[in-house]
C-alpha cells in the first residue's frame, strides 16, 4: 500500500498509524515488509537490492558490525561483543532471550573452505556454551556466503550440533537471503 502527502500533520499522523501497525515509513511514503525494512535511525529504511549488496562487500568485522545493526531491527537490545578482549565465540549478544549470533565473512570466496568453516562454527559455538553455560537458548551462524549456500558437510555439522544439544531451543545457520528473510518477519 502506497500511501502519499505533503500535508506535514498528515505526514505524521501517516507515521504513527503506519509504526502501530508494523509498516515502514520513508520520506512520506508507507510500503510493507516486503520491499523494505527498518535499518538504524542514521539510514532508517533500505531495499532488499541494497541488503544485499551491503552485506556482500563487507567482511570480517565490518559485516560483524553491518549484520548487528539490522539486527536491531530485529531485537533492540542486541549487542556487539568487544573484539579486543576475546569474544568467546559471541560476536553479537542477544540478553533478553539468551541468543549468540557467530558471523563469518572471509574477504574473499577462496578463503571459503569447507574445513575452515566447520572448524569455526564448532569453535564458536562450544566457546559461546562455555561461557554462556545455561544462560545460552538460542545459537545462529550467519554467513556471507555468495548464494547463501552451505556445503553438504557444513550443513551435517549444524545438525549434529541440533541434535548433541537440546537444550537449545533454536540452532541455525543463515546466509545474507536467510538473514533478509527473517528481518522481514513482523515481531510479536
Amino acid at each position: 500500500t502506497l500511501i502519499h502527502s505533503s500535508d506535514p500533520a498528515i505526514q505524521r499522523s501517516l507515521w504513527q498509524v503506519a509504526l502501530q501497525r508494523g509498516l515502514f515509513v520513508f520520506s512520506d511514503r508507507v510500503e510493507d515488509y516486503s520491499t523494505r525494512l527498518v535499518r538504524n535511525e542514521h539510514r532508517p529504511t533500505i531495499g532488499k537490492t541494497e541488503f544485499f549488496h551491503s552485506l556482500k562487500n563487507v567482511f570480517h568485522e565490518q559485516f560483524q558490525a553491518e549484520v548487528l545493526q539490522y539486527l536491531r531491527g530485529l531485537h533492540p537490545t542486541a549487542q556487539g561483543v568487544v573484539l579486543k578482549q576475546g569474544d568467546g565465540g559471541k560476536d553479537i549478544v542477544v540478553y533478553d532471550i539468551g541468543r549468540v549470533y557467530a558471523c563469518y565473512a572471509p574477504a574473499k570466496i577462496t578463503d571459503w573452505n569447507e574445513n575452515d568453516v566447520i572448524t569455526k562454527i564448532r569453535s564458536d559455538f562450544q566457546k559461546a556454551q562455555t561461557n554462556l553455560e545455561s544462560a545460552l537458548k538460542e545459537w545462529v551462524f550467519i554467513h556471507n556466503h555468495p548464494q547463501s549456500a552451505l556445503s553438504n558437510r557444513i550443513s551435517n555439522c549444524v545438525l549434529e550440533l541440533r541434535d548433541q544439544n537440546p537444550g537449545i531451543s533454536y540452532l541455525d545457520a543463515w546466509g545474507i537471503a536467510e538473514l533478509w528473510d527473517q528481518l522481514q518477519r513482523p515481531r510479536p
